[in-house]
């Protein structure tokens, strides 16, 4: 999703612009247990990462140090894509009916003809795609702040 983004960041140096400002993904991912309802899954991996970080990091040694990192980072993509991927999947999908296609078309016309990109709603999914998987993945990398502020209003 990195590279999506760092992609699609240099395309629109060289479309001219960025197209019409878009609303930015949400991306608020509630850190807190609840005290009203039942715990979902993504409130446990959010409670294991928080576990992880402040008795599993600080007692590891040597190279378990950075797999216990990797295992946190990999704990913090899975809470978020429980949380945030509906959100996203059924953006993409009202997306994608508006484009009068699915996401297997679309890429399939983007390998034959990747001039389709220049339709700006096409170029709008396009963006908003790789900004929701980034901001599952990965929403620190600073690829992501540069793209929010040129393409989000």
């Amino acid at each position: 999703s990195e590279v999506e983004v760092d992609l699609l960041l240099q395309l629109a140096h060289y479309r001219g612009g960025h197209g019409e400002p878009l609303q930015s993904p949400p991306a608020e991912v509630d850190p807190e247990l609840p005290v009203d309802h039942e715990i979902s899954y993504a409130e446990v991996m959010t409670a294991l990462r928080g576990w992880a970080m402040s008795q599993v990091v600080p007692e590891a040694q040597a190279h378990a140090v950075f797999e216990a990192r990797v295992a946190n980072n990999a704990l913090g993509i899975a809470s978020r894509a429980l949380q945030l991927g509906p959100v996203y999947e059924a953006r993409q999908g009202r997306r994608l009916v508006a484009l009068g296609t699915t996401a297997e078309a679309l890429c399939q016309s983007l390998r034959e003809d990747f001039s389709r990109c220049e339709d700006g709603q096409t170029w709008d999914h396009l963006r908003l795609l790789a900004l929701e998987r980034l901001t599952i993945d990965q929403p620190k990398y600073a690829g992501r702040a540069v793209a929010l502020q040129q393409w989000c209003s």
